[in-house]
Order: structure tokens, then sequence, then C-alpha cells
């Protein structure tokens, strides 16, 4: 326990707290549910991948969806001392070797994107190269700079960025003030995952 108090304060502190804690791809909603036997109702909360605006052309859905289940494997799969981390995290156990494979396919999935987008703005690019390259300084240094690339998270961050990105442009573009947007359903959304 003392462990775990010690590695969330530290990590706090340095880098902050990744999107206040919480998972940036998943979203809480609410469900009656039915006694077969009562008849009572009673609302229940429960966790469901994010949905994705129906405003954003389907291909664009295919990438953010595809990005998310990228970043989710790198960073956040694996839970342990009450931080979450992935086999990027793994990777970069091994000194110097493992911190420049990580910092490759943190490289390969922004290329990816790129393309799938078509293109992205350049402010956009330098930020998530930006995310990318604190994570490797951070990296390098052995131990404690790996408890911080945990807590960093450089991938979701730039997904999050991206995510953004694409939902802002498409909103524009279809003239869609943000009190109205139509989200998918929960049956849409468990299809996506």
């Amino acid at each position: 326990m003392f462990i775990n108090y010690f590695v969330k304060k530290f990590t706090k502190k340095v880098v902050g707290e990744f999107n206040g804690g919480e998972d940036p791809f998943v979203e809480e909603y609410e469900l009656e549910r039915r006694s077969f036997l009562s008849g009572s109702s009673k609302i229940v909360k429960k966790k469901r991948p994010k949905t994705i605006p129906e405003y954003i052309p389907e291909s664009q859905q295919i990438m953010i969806r595809a990005l998310r289940r990228r970043c989710y494997r790198m960073e956040l799969i694996f839970t342990f001392w009450g931080m979450k981390f992935g086999w990027l995290n793994v990777v970069k156990i091994v000194p110097v070797v493992g911190d420049i494979c990580a910092l490759c396919f943190s490289l390969l999935v922004l290329r990816d994107t790129r393309n799938a987008m078509g293109g992205m703005p350049s402010d956009l690019s330098m930020q998530c190269l930006f995310n990318v390259i604190v994570d490797f300084a951070f990296s390098l240094v052995p131990i404690v700079g790996d408890i911080v690339s945990v807590a960093y998270k450089p991938n979701c961050r730039n997904a999050m960025l991206i995510e953004e990105f694409v939902n802002n442009k498409y909103r524009r573009g279809n003239n869609i003030k943000t009190g109205e947007i139509k989200m998918g359903t929960p049956l849409t959304a468990a299809k996506q995952s």
C-alpha cells in the first residue's frame, strides 16, 4: 500500500494525473434493470467503449477505433499497484534497446494514423511528436524514468488529441453545435469494440 501511494503521488507531481485517473476510451452510462421476481427496477451504472459521433465519416471512425485499440494495448491493458500500463512499458524494462523499440512503435502508430487521416496539420503533428519525445527522454532515466513513463502515456495523449481534432473538424464541417451531438446507441457502442 505504501508503494502504491508513493508511486501515484510521485508521478502526479512530475507529470500530473493522466485524464483525471479515468480511462480515456471508456464512458459510463446508466441502465434501468428490472428484477425478474419482484418487478422492481433500479438504475445501474455500466461502462462501454466511448461512442464516436455519427457525423464523423465511417473511414475516420474506423481509424479512431483502431487507434484506441492500439493505444489501449500499448499503455492501459495491465494494472499493477494501481497504475495502468501496457506492452510498451514492458518493452521499456530492457535498458536503452527497449526505449528505442518503444520510440519506434510510437512513431509507427503516429505515421499510420497520419496516413489514415490523409495528412495531419503541422501543429497537431508537432504536439504528438513532443509527447513521444518527452516520454523517450523520461524513459532513458533508469527505474524512475520508467515509472514516470507509465504515468505519462504519450500514445493515449496523442489518441485524445487526434480524436479531438477529427471531432472538431467534422462538427464544424457539418455546422453542429456542441449540444446537438448525436451519439451512438449502447448497441452501436458495443459493436465498436
